[in-house]
């Protein structure tokens, strides 16, 4: 299975999302800043991306931008209506807080095997 770089600052959501992809097969390494995530993603090694999009030093949306360019895929997710705007005019799969998991398990395993994700339930959009 990919590589997934996952950037969230809530510590409790963090340590959740990371067991949570591995129960079901994601080696997955965790970072909580935007300056974290940028040195995870210059060692390399990642095919995923799955960030929140409001991060204490930055937007995970421009970490999101900058994996893009690398050729990684990404998922953001928000709990904030500015931020979902930004998400939709720019077309960035995104779930928003408190997301279902098994909508995120299914954007992510889209992510892995197809490189896309679908428009799903209500809690996913791109």
């Amino acid at each position: 299975m990919p590589r997934l770089l996952v950037v969230e600052d809530n510590k409790g959501v963090r340590d959740f999302l990371s067991g949570f992809l591995q129960q079901h097969g994601f080696a997955s390494t965790c970072v909580s800043t935007l300056s974290e995530g940028r040195k995870e993603l210059a060692a390399g090694g990642y095919e995923l991306i799955v960030a929140d999009a409001s991060l204490p030093d930055g937007s995970g949306i421009d970490l999101v931008a900058e994996a893009s360019s690398r050729g990684l895929k990404g998922l953001l997710f928000s709990g904030h209506d500015q931020s979902m705007r930004l998400l939709e005019q720019q077309n960035i799969p995104y779930l928003r807080k408190p997301f279902d998991l098994d909508e995120f398990l299914e954007a992510v395993q889209q992510l892995a095997t197809t490189g896309a994700v679908a428009k799903g339930g209500a809690a996913l959009r791109q």
